[in-house]
């Protein structure tokens, strides 16, 4: 269960299963980073997502800005299911930049479905959001994928 574990003005953070955001602000600008993820479950990757929403608003509200994506949402085309074959599906975070990507994989032997993210920094609440909320969108299609 996600929760604010630094509350401060300076170095808030957002605990989840499987790691931690922080943010550092000095004055008007702040820095945060998300651990990398790799080969987590559908429920890590939702926690992430709550964990990205408390530290957002917190961050937010202390630099009085605004709490909601820049990006706009995106949505990956269905992979064809290959019988026999580990099936990766991919999420572009921010349309216009392929660096940030977010995948899953089922892993047809054992059928277990595992989502990975690279580690990110970012100097604005609104692409913080969006990661949340592309995890989000994740975690929600990776429960279809469980189910095949």
């Amino acid at each position: 269960m996600a929760k604010l574990t630094n509350r401060t003005i300076k170095n808030p953070a957002a605990s989840f299963k499987g790691g931690e955001v922080r943010a550092v602000i000095t004055g008007k600008t702040v820095k945060i980073n998300t651990p990398a993820l790799k080969d987590v479950t559908r429920e890590q990757l939702a926690d992430f997502y709550e964990a990205t929403k408390l530290l957002g608003r917190h961050v937010a509200s202390i630099l009085g800005k605004s709490f909601s994506p820049k990006g706009t949402k995106t949505d990956p085309d269905e992979p064809e299911q290959v019988p026999g074959a580990d099936l990766t599906v991919t999420y572009q975070i921010f349309p216009k930049d392929k660096r940030y990507q977010i995948s899953f994989t089922r892993y047809d032997e054992t059928g277990k479905v595992l989502a990975s993210l690279k580690a990110f920094t970012f100097t604005d609440v609104p692409s913080l959001v969006q990661v949340g909320f592309i995890a989000n969108l994740t975690a929600d299609l990776m429960r279809s994928y469980e189910e095949l």
